[in-house]
């Protein structure tokens, strides 16, 4: 049974990404409602990997990674709430195993972009749908984005509005600025969403 303390933390994980990045949470919005807490936590967890891969050498960075690996591989979040939610979601042998293949990538100095390669899996499970192939170029676009760097415009055959417009924030990294810098960032999210 959960206590009330635990089914807030569960729920919790979209206003999570709206702390951390209110314009990627804004996509979330064209997402199916019964998705937008599995991809929040999706995100989340990107975040997390994102900020393992920033560390001065691949050896802290890899353990940063372990941490997250072994707390869902034992089934052990030590009351962190993104570690919670992730242990009561679906596809957390997805989850897992993409922890233990970025890890991998880490440690043998592969290229950065496999990161989102191995990581692309994880949103095809969540969403049902689309080519692992474009979840790692709208990873990889928003990863530039975050560092300032915009992207080309990518044509993508992916049906979902939420990863569309995410592909459509990387074109302008100061969109992800929300809402300091663009404070009518919604506004322009409704309309992209028709075109692109």
């Amino acid at each position: 049974m959960t206590t009330k303390r635990e089914k807030v933390i569960i729920e919790d994980g979209f206003t999570a990404l709206r702390q951390k990045n209110p314009a990627l949470a804004l996509t979330l919005n064209f997402a199916q409602p019964s998705l937008r807490q599995p991809l929040a936590d999706a995100l989340l967890l990107w975040f997390e990997i994102i900020h393992a891969q920033a560390a001065s050498e691949a050896l802290l960075a890899a353990a940063r990674l372990t941490w997250w690996h072994d707390a869902l591989v034992e089934r052990k979040a030590e009351a962190v709430p993104l570690a919670v939610r992730l242990l009561a979601s679906d596809g957390l042998d997805i989850k897992i195993k993409a922890l233990a293949d970025i890890r991998e990538v880490i440690l043998t100095g592969d290229p950065p972009d496999q990161v989102h390669h191995a990581y692309a899996p994880v949103f095809k499970a969540i969403s049902g749908e689309g080519d692992e192939g474009e979840y790692s170029l709208i990873l990889h676009s928003l990863r530039e984005a975050l560092a300032g760097k915009a992207s080309e415009r990518h044509t993508l055959s992916h049906s979902s509005k939420s990863f569309r417009l995410m592909a459509w924030l990387a074109e302008e990294p100061s969109r992800l600025s929300y809402p300091d810098e663009k404070p009518l960032l919604a506004i322009s999210m409704i309309i992209a969403s028709y075109c692109c």
